[in-house]
């Protein structure tokens, strides 16, 4: 295990190969979305009217206190102190003994002995570190909010947000009840939002004069709902549109937590007769599928490129979601008649076998029983040869937890419902699918793909329609390639 970075450097074979092969995935900010409504009106509004900041959880707060509580600040950072009275704030700029710069964020002076720091981890580190080698400081450390809670509660000790933009303002006296004094930059204070007297810090992200605002985290929605509430005669973003299938059971559920959430509309699609974005009729062909909608009171007739019937279910989002933020929705139908089905997610693939061809669907990449469900419906409307047969080499579907063998199993109603002829099976779970389908239908059964593959390739003949489908940990993929090395085809577009 290294024990500092030139060790991790040393292991990993250089600067490019750590990097290359790190761990840490993309960047995802914590808890809030990354729009509301859409880029575009946010901007705006940030620009002509006014915006709600959420700043609760994307930060570290580190609070210090006690006699040494300046002094440890001054010992620790480039910024003098000299002139740092109670109720202001500054940037923070640590640095280490030879001047390496730890890090910077804000730093507020609440109380002669009381202090906050708001930013980034290596400085609340630093400060925790630093802290605690003689100095009489009492220190508490409130870490940023996870990135991916995995459905768990996130609490924080404060929330944080800003009101910005030109009718910042306006909104703020409206909350406060009175008019309020426009103190300096970075001054603190306080004010009243929905009964509850909070600290406040004048700044202005916006280009106007704007304040952050915080307080203890069990008011975070009473706050949040006072202050959108105050704002809406001003213009200043809402919490959005939540767009939500209204065919599944889960609709009731999700409208509801969509407005505990602050958000203000909800727009429902798919085949529901009270669908504000409704499926008329739809044809499903081979290749495409035609589709006649009403989008939000708009009725359309449109194309997409792509088979299968939770295609057609997707577009009806889509263009809800175009309607919405006042795109073109004539143009935003027409491009899906340009949708193709990528490799891993349904791509054709022809293959030539003495006699004729077969056509392999490539859906390798990714399976949940949904999808599954999907994928054998495109595959039962497949037209095959005279001699041909419609083939499903099937995958786990990986983290399913406890009802994964059940979920398996099931899959053995939409083989029958979509009259598939042979089912290829491998993988512990699938094994739960096998034993559930009739002797006719099995076409073989292997502990994993690589042994699975020796069992599909033999099979295969002209007239035949193949898809390959599981999770992208189930490693189906090389049964694709090795069907597309043995059976080469030498025209670009597959035909059955």
């Amino acid at each position: 295990m290294a024990k500092n970075l030139q060790e991790l450097l040393d292991e990993a074979g250089g600067t490019v190969e750590l990097l290359r092969n790190s761990q840490l995935g993309a960047y995802i900010y914590p808890v809030v979305p990354s729009e509301f409504t859409n880029f575009r009106r946010e901007v705006i509004a940030w620009r002509e009217t006014a915006v709600l900041y959420d700043q609760s959880h994307h930060m570290h707060n580190i609070f210090i206190s006690g006699p040494d509580a300046l002094k440890l600040i001054t010992d620790t950072g480039i910024n003098s102190t000299a002139k740092f009275p109670v109720d202001t704030a500054k940037q923070f700029v640590p640095v280490s003994p030879d001047g390496g710069v730890i890090g910077d964020g804000i730093l507020f002076r609440e109380a002669e002995e009381e202090f906050t720091f708001v930013g980034r981890a290596p400085v609340a580190n630093w400060l925790l570190f630093k802290g605690s080698a003689g100095y009489n400081v009492d220190m508490v450390l409130d870490p940023r909010s996870p990135s991916r809670p995995y459905g768990k509660v996130v609490t924080r000790k404060l929330w944080r947000f800003q009101i910005q933009g030109p009718n910042a303002w306006a909104v703020i006296e409206k909350l406060n009840g009175e008019p309020m004094e426009q103190v300096r930059f970075f001054r603190m204070g306080r004010m009243n939002v929905g009964g509850e007297k909070v600290r406040t810090l004048r700044h202005g992200m916006a280009g106007a004069p704007g304040l952050e605002i915080w307080g203890p985290y069990e008011s975070y929605d009473s706050i949040r709902d006072a202050i959108l509430e105050a704002g809406r005669e001003f213009g200043l973003e809402p919490g959005g549109v939540a767009v939500l299938n209204r065919d599944i059971a889960q609709f009731a559920h999700l409208a509801r937590r969509a407005k505990q959430a602050g958000v203000t509309r909800i727009v429902s699609f798919g085949a529901h007769a009270k669908a504000d974005a409704g499926l008329i009729k739809c044809a499903l062909h081979p290749r495409c599928s035609t589709v006649l909608a009403d989008i939000l009171g708009t009725e359309l007739t449109y194309k997409i490129g792509a088979p299968g019937r939770h295609l057609v279910m997707n577009s009806l989002a889509v263009l809800a979601v175009a309607e919405l933020v006042g795109a073109d929705l004539a143009l935003a139908a027409l491009g899906l008649g340009e949708l193709e089905a990528v490799a891993g997610r349904g791509a054709p693939i022809a293959l030539d076998l003495p006699g004729g061809t077969a056509l392999l669907i490539d859906e390798s990449y990714n399976a949940n029983p949904v999808s599954v469900d999907a994928a054998l419906a495109v595959l039962g409307q497949a037209p095959i040869g005279p001699q041909g047969r419609r083939i499903a080499v099937l995958g786990d579907m990986l983290e399913l937890g406890s009802k994964g063998k059940a979920l398996h199993r099931g899959l053995a109603a939409p083989v029958e419902a979509n009259a598939i002829d042979l089912v290829f099976c491998c993988g512990p779970l699938m094994h739960s699918l096998w034993q559930a389908l009739p002797a006719s239908r099995r076409g073989g059964y292997a502990e994993d793909s690589a042994a699975l593959e020796a069992q599909v390739l033999p099979v295969i003949r002209a007239g035949d329609v193949v898809m390959v489908k599981g999770s992208n940990g189930s490693r189906m993929a090389p049964i694709v390639k090795a069907l597309q090395r043995v059976y080469p085809h030498t025209l670009e577009e597959a035909s059955a």
